[in-house]
C-alpha cells in the first residue's frame, strides 16, 4: 500500500492538540459513530463548533483551534462519517443527515449554544443547522460557503470540478483551493485528492446535491443570530455568484467581507488571519 500523507498529517495534528489539552472522543451521533476533537477553552466567549468541508475533516482547522480556544470556553470539531478519524458508514449520510449529525453532537457535548463556523460544504451545513435548530446556535460564520442557489450551467461546472480520475485532476483541484498554491502541496496531495473525492461518503454527498435542495432565500432571510460571511477575493473553486447570493438573501444585520489574499481554504492558507477575524467576531457577540 502506498504511503498516504493526509492520514499522517491528521495524526500529527491531533497528537499536537491532545498534548495541549484537547480530548479525542468517539461518539454516536444520529446513529453514526464519529470522531470528535473537544478542546477546553480559556476565554469567556461562547463555545465554537467547527464544520469541515467536502472530503475534509475537523483536523484541517488545527492551526486555528488554539487561538479560538484562548477566546472561547470550548472548541469542538467533528469528523463526518468516512472523513478524518470517523469510520465510514455502511450507508453514507446525505446533506440532511449530516446536519442532524452536527445537531446531535452539539446536544451530546452540551454547554451551548455554539458559534458554528463552517467552511465550504461545512458552511452550507452550518447555515442549515441555524435554520433547522436555531436554539443550538448563538452565532454563525460562513467561510467560502457552499449551498448558494446557482444557475444550472454554473452548478454543473461546479460539480464537474469534483470529477477526478487522474493525478492531474487531483493536482488541479488542489491548486484551485488556494489563492496562491503552496509549493509542492498540490503535487504531493494529488493522488490522495483523487481517492478522497471518489470515496463513498463524498460521492453520496455529490450525488444528492441538487440545485433545488440548496439554501432557501426566505429561510436565510429569517435568521436572527449574528452572522459573518468570509469570502476570499482569490476564490477559484466556487463561482462569485455564491457570495452574491448570500449578500442578497441574508438578513440586513449579516456582515459579508471579501478578504484579499484568501482562496477557498483560509484555515489552511492564512490560519493566523482567519483566527484573528474569528476571535474578533467572538468577542463582539452580545453574550461574550
Amino acid at each position: 500500500m502506498p504511503f498516504e500523507l493526509l492520514p499522517w498529517v491528521n495524526r500529527v495534528a491531533r497528537a499536537q492538540l491532545v498534548r495541549r489539552g484537547a480530548r479525542a472522543r468517539a461518539l454516536v451521533a444520529h446513529g453514526y459513530p464519529v470522531h470528535l476533537l473537544d478542546v477546553p477553552g480559556q476565554g469567556t466567549a461562547p463555545p465554537v463548533a467547527l464544520l469541515h468541508g467536502l472530503g475534509s475533516s475537523g483536523l484541517t482547522f488545527a492551526q486555528v483551534i488554539p487561538a479560538l480556544a484562548r477566546a472561547s470556553r470550548r472548541v469542538i470539531a467533528v469528523d463526518l462519517p468516512g472523513s478524518g478519524f470517523s469510520p465510514p458508514a455502511a450507508t453514507p449520510p446525505g446533506i440532511e443527515a449530516c446536519v442532524r449529525i452536527h445537531a446531535a453532537v452539539c446536544e451530546l457535548v452540551g454547554g451551548g449554544p455554539f458559534v458554528a463556523v463552517g467552511n465550504s460544504l461545512g458552511g452550507a451545513l452550518a447555515a442549515e443547522l441555524a435554520i433547522r435548530r436555531p436554539e443550538l446556535l448563538c452565532g454563525l460564520v460562513l467561510s467560502s460557503p457552499a449551498g448558494a442557489q446557482l444557475a444550472p450551467e454554473r452548478f454543473a461546472e461546479l460539480v464537474q470540478a469534483f470529477e477526478l480520475h487522474a493525478w492531474r485532476d487531483g493536482r488541479n483541484l488542489m491548486r484551485r483551493l488556494y489563492h496562491r498554491p503552496p509549493p509542492l502541496i498540490p503535487e504531493l496531495m494529488a493522488s490522495e485528492m483523487v481517492r478522497t473525492m471518489n470515496a463513498p461518503n463524498v460521492r453520496q454527498l455529490l450525488g444528492g446535491d441538487r440545485p433545488a435542495d440548496h439554501l432557501a432565500p426566505d429561510e436565510l432571510a429569517a435568521l436572527a443570530l449574528p452572522i459573518l460571511v468570509l469570502w476570499g477575493r482569490g476564490e477559484r473553486l466556487l463561482p462569485y455568484e455564491g457570495v452574491s447570493f448570500f449578500r442578497q438573501h441574508l438578513p440586513a444585520h449579516a456582515v459579508v467581507e471579501e478578504v484579499p489574499g484568501w482562496g477557498h481554504v483560509p484555515h489552511l492558507e492564512d490560519p493566523k488571519g482567519l483566527a484573528a477575524r474569528l476571535t474578533r467576531f467572538l468577542r463582539e457577540l452580545p453574550s461574550a
